[in-house]
């Protein structure tokens, strides 16, 4: 029961970490592919 409950927390803490990184790069390469193929770039 001890160890079962070690376990959800180490397991929740790594998702704590790791999606927010995830989230995070996934919202900066959107927001840089969209920055890089819209018209504004072209123009320069």
């Amino acid at each position: 029961m001890c160890t079962l409950h070690l376990l959800i927390l180490s397991g929740l803490e790594v998702f704590l970490v790791i999606f927010p990184t995830v989230l995070c790069t996934l919202v900066f390469c959107s927001a840089y592919h969209a920055l890089t193929s819209s018209p504004f770039q072209k123009g320069f």
